[in-house]
């Protein structure tokens, strides 16, 4: 019989579901450079105060002149084409453009000048007063602050420092100092009656100083004279006691007449003294009411309580009825 048939040959395994690609050569990815807008700067103010951008770099301002007090100006970032992006205040962020505001001011005291307001004193306008204008370094005369150390001196009298101030000026622009000290009473004993030269120094700490003269009259000399025997003695005086002449004086100022007498050991149970005052120059006050130069009346006055009738009295003269005394 014949041999039996030889067995198949061996099939081919199955192709797999996934085939391998075939090898990709080897490559580096490279992302492309980031373009920014250049910056420059925006300054937006009435006349830009003396600031310019520099020529040879736009990003930049430059100083003209230094900046005027209460001058402002706002600068920004600026990015051309613009769009999208708004300026805010500060240091800027995401969506917004860096700005800043600057405003000028005042400055300190640079220079000074002052002005006896009282170049008389007198023993019944006492207070010395001194005006002092401050001036920036450029010149104006609102200044931040100043440190002004001001004293008073007269020979043979202990100087006087002068602290206290008051400022002047209109309600927005009071900036002048008034300086005032009243003068004690050393002072004028020390100066002569004719008149002594004392001098005023403003020293400003952070420069200059600055002198002035102003003249002390001292104590009148019919102030201090003893009475003479069997005499009634007058004197004006600035206050109701009596103890402070009345050297001059203005217009509307009060002062008080004093009258003393002198009986020479001689003992007055009744007396009556007639005083006649020139109305075109002064006028006694009445108790109440306006004075008038034809008031008669009780009239203002300090009576020394020591008789048991006393009184002040302003009437008319009986003979001659144009007349009046008190």
């Amino acid at each position: 019989s014949p041999p039996p048939p030889s067995p198949p040959p061996p099939s081919s395994p199955p192709p797999s579901s996934l085939s391998a690609s075939p090898p990709l050569p080897s490559t580096q990815n490279v992302c492309a450079a980031l373009v920014l807008p250049a910056v420059s700067l925006s300054a937006t103010s009435a006349s830009l105060h003396g600031y310019y951008p520099l020529v040879s770099n736009t990003d930049s301002l430059a100083e003209l002149y230094p900046s005027p007090r209460s001058s402002s100006i706002v600068v920004k970032a600026l990015l051309l084409p613009a769009g999208g992006l708004i300026s805010s205040d500060g240091l800027g962020g995401v969506g917004k453009l860096p700005m800043k505001s600057y405003s000028q001011g005042s400055r300190g005291a640079a220079s000074h000048a002052i002005l006896v307001q009282t170049p008389h004193v007198r023993t019944n306008m006492a207070t010395l007063a001194l005006l002092v204008q401050c001036y920036d370094a450029f010149g104006h005369s609102d200044v931040s602050s100043a440190n002004i150390e001001i004293s008073a001196s007269l020979d043979d009298a202990s100087d006087q420092t002068v602290t206290a101030y008051q400022l002047r000026g209109p309600s927005t622009a009071a900036w002048t100092r008034r300086y005032y000290v009243t003068i004690p009473l050393g002072w004028f004993t020390a100066a002569s009656e004719e008149g002594s030269t004392a001098t005023i120094s403003a020293t400003l700490v952070e420069g200059g100083v600055q002198t002035a003269d102003f003249l002390v009259y001292g104590m009148p000399s019919w102030f201090t004279n003893s009475i003479a025997p069997a005499s009634i003695a007058a004197f004006m005086t600035s206050d109701i006691a009596g103890n402070t002449p009345a050297q001059t004086m203005r217009l509307d100022d009060t002062f008080y007449l004093q009258l003393y007498a002198n009986t020479g050991g001689a003992q007055m149970s009744t007396f009556e003294v007639k005083i006649v005052e020139d109305t075109s120059v002064c006028q006694v006050l009445p108790v109440s009411g306006a004075p008038s130069s034809t008031y008669t009346g009780p009239v203002q006055g300090e009576m020394s309580g020591t008789y048991s009738t006393e009184a002040l009295n302003r009437v008319q003269n009986p003979i001659d009825t144009t007349a009046y005394f008190t």
